[in-house]
Parts: C-alpha cells; structure tokens; sequence
C-alpha cells in the first residue's frame, strides 16, 4: 500500500467550466457575453451607489454603502 497516486481511476467533472468573479467587467458563458449592471440607486433607502466602490457580498450580491441592504444585481447580454 503505498502513498502515490491511484492508477486506473478517471477524474470525474474533468472539464468543469472556469466560473468568473461577477465584479469582473465581462462574463463568457456559452458563447454568449453578459456584464453584470449594479443598481444606480439602493431600493430601500434610496442613495446613489457607485460601481466602483460597491463591497460585493456573493456573486450576485452587493450591500448598500449608506443603509447595509443587501441588493441583488443584474446581468446584461452584450452583442
């Protein structure tokens, strides 16, 4: 029994697809381009969110620099 690799078994999901940051300017899936669109304004207290400085929370998920909400955002396909 020794401690190398197992020789004989396939790796499973070997070509699992790279998934990209959603803060990342483009996103390629499927041949088709799409870039994420942040809120202008937060929807519950109403204050103007610049994309530059949101603080992202998931993938798809930002928070609110002036309330804390947790505000979802958008993807947009480009030609």
């Amino acid at each position: 029994m020794g401690c190398g690799p197992k020789l004989g078994i396939r790796r499973r999901n070997a070509s699992k697809k790279h998934v990209t940051n959603p803060g990342a300017s483009t996103t390629q899936a499927s041949s088709t381009l799409v870039m994420p669109r942040v809120p202008q304004k937060c929807t519950h207290c109403g204050g103007r969110i610049d994309q530059r400085l949101v603080r992202w929370i998931g993938p798809t998920n930002l928070e609110c620099p002036y309330c804390g909400s947790v505000l979802e955002v958008s993807f947009e396909k480009i030609a």
